[in-house]
């Protein structure tokens, strides 16, 4: 017969327990390849808080053309003297300068995803502006007497923003700063000022104005909707 004995532990003596090892893990030093992901995204972040804010320039200056061209139509309509002509030729150089900002905001939102597009829409812009200068700079020179000249070069600007309306489109959809919605209609009321053009002529020019304003509204609206954007 086999006889099983159990050792109790004597009186008074500490009861054993179990041994808790805690381990502690230490901090592992940043490596290269995590401080390069960390700048990456610091500068990520900052590149889109950048193109937010030029956007936001550039539809705030397609706004105030968009207030500056339409009085400047009553203006003209209504014969008006010597006096009205220099007001009409201060208004467009006005619109020249807002212009330059336009390209400027559109050109740095959309570079980092559409370079090329974006420094065509700038060039193209700058063009538009130039020509308005010429404009005003021979109206102010011809008085009254210049209004038919200068109609004949507003249309011949509009010919050149609309071929910018066109290339804005396509830089808004590369680089991804508007739904496309928005990109489309700016590029199509481009496309609609051209054909315009070609059936009746840069001359008239109230035909010409209707969709080259719309797309300049559809491009403000895009543009401040890529700078009001709420932060992902």
């Amino acid at each position: 017969m086999t006889t099983t004995t159990t050792t109790r532990p004597r009186p008074g003596a500490p009861t054993p327990t179990a041994r808790v090892s805690v381990v502690t893990r230490r901090a592992e030093p940043r490596t290269g390849a995590t401080r390069t992901l960390g700048a990456r995204t610091v500068a990520a972040r900052a590149a889109v808080g950048h193109s937010r804010r030029t956007a936001r320039s550039g539809g705030a200056a397609v706004v105030a053309v968009l207030l500056l061209t339409v009085p400047v139509l009553g203006l003209l309509d209504a014969a008006p003297p010597s006096g009205s002509t220099l007001d009409v030729a201060a208004s467009f150089l006005v619109v020249a300068g807002l212009d330059v900002l336009v390209g400027r905001g559109l050109y740095l939102a959309a570079r980092h995803r559409a370079h090329p597009a974006a420094y065509a829409a700038l060039l193209s812009r700058l063009g538009h502006a130039l020509l308005l200068v010429v404009a005003a700079v021979l109206l102010a020179s011809r008085g009254a007497a210049g209004i038919p000249a200068f109609r004949d070069d507003w249309g011949t600007a509009l010919l050149v923003l609309a071929v910018h309306l066109g290339i804005a489109g396509v830089a808004l959809w590369r680089a991804r700063l508007a739904p496309r919605t928005l990109c489309a209609g700016v590029a199509l009321c481009g496309a609609v000022t051209l054909a315009l053009a070609a059936a009746a002529g840069p001359a008239a020019l109230l035909p010409l104005l209707v969709p080259a304003l719309a797309g300049e509204a559809v491009l403000a609206a895009a543009l401040l909707q890529h700078a009001l954007r709420p932060s992902r």
